[in-house]
């Protein structure tokens, strides 16, 4: 570039007064981290915004890349594990709506289907496989019941419910053994054979199974992910190092500093790092312990024999 000059950043305001090399397209705010078209008076191309054309784009969409003016973007904050400081990303509307639809959590009708076709599968099963003492114990719960209503799950309306002894009673006359009399009064009042677990699933308990099932794959990302940074010693010096900069005006020094009289102790430089990374709370002390996932699935099982030292 022949002239050195600085522009400032559309979004937060801070100047950019780095080398820009000829040919260069976006930038990174320092600052505020956002993506930045070089200005067209500083050799970057002209790009307009998709949306309006008349307008020349300010900057990138995080999540498609597609370049944006000043009104088409929305600004989020994100918090990254480990980190004490939010960023901010720049999202388009579609790819927001996109974001809005998964925090939602929404099914499609045949989820919703298929996992009513798997709780009641699952019921069958569990009916079939209790004793006599457990479906004893059931009817003895549902007797115990102190309300005599009951609330239909489909209008959430309450409604008189008759004794179960003598519902007992009734189904036994048509020929029915206590055990299926017993299942078909749970089945009627709507009674927990299991904890968590009716006879006769409704849409609502298929949507709560799907909606655990999808926090629980939500939690497990997450420790993966921990357990990964936390055996990441480039990840934990950036991190102390973010730290620090908040207590010494010489962070990298006084971290390198740390780690010395750690190494002075008989410890390794990442065992010093993950020391101190768990000493200033950036991870927990556990998770040094952990595996990460990959390395779990290459090392070979042990033999049932083999005496562990």
């Amino acid at each position: 570039m022949k002239n050195h000059q600085a522009f400032t950043c559309p979004f937060c305001g801070a100047p950019y007064t780095e080398i820009i090399p000829s040919g260069t397209v976006q930038i990174k705010c320092s600052y505020c981290k956002s993506t930045v078209l070089v200005p067209p008076q500083l050799d970057g191309d002209v790009q307009r915004c998709l949306n309006h054309p008349e307008a020349l784009c300010a900057g990138i969409c995080n999540d498609c890349g597609k370049s944006f003016c000043g009104d088409c973007l929305f600004i989020t904050e994100y918090l990254e594990y480990g980190q004490r400081t939010k960023g901010y990303l720049y999202i388009c509307k579609d790819c927001m709506k996109e974001r809005r639809l998964q925090e939602k959590k929404l099914f499609t009708a045949s989820m919703v289907k298929n996992k009513m076709s798997e709780l009641k599968e699952r019921a069958k099963r569990l009916k079939s496989s209790m004793t006599t003492e457990e479906v004893e114990e059931l009817f003895r719960r549902i007797r115990n019941r102190s309300s005599h209503y009951s609330v239909d799950p489909y209008t959430n309306i309450e409604y008189w419910r008759s004794n179960p002894n003598d519902l007992l009673k009734k189904y036994m006359k048509l020929n029915m053994s206590r055990k299926d009399a017993i299942f078909k009064i749970a089945e009627e009042l709507w009674f927990e054979i299991k904890p968590g677990i009716l006879l006769s699933s409704t849409m609502k308990d298929a949507l709560s199974a799907l909606e655990k099932e999808q926090e629980r794959i939500r939690l497990d990302k997450i420790r993966k992910k921990k357990e990964e940074l936390a055996n990441d010693p480039n990840y934990l010096h950036e991190q102390l190092l973010r730290h620090y900069s908040i207590i010494s005006t010489q962070p990298r020094r006084f971290l390198e500093y740390k780690i010395e009289n750690l190494r002075k102790k008989g410890l390794t430089k990442e065992e010093a790092i993950k020391r101190l990374a768990v000493k200033e709370k950036i991870i927990e002390k556990g998770l040094l312990d952990a595996k990460p996932e990959a390395q779990k699935q290459s090392e070979p099982e042990k033999e049932s024999g083999e005496i562990e030292s």
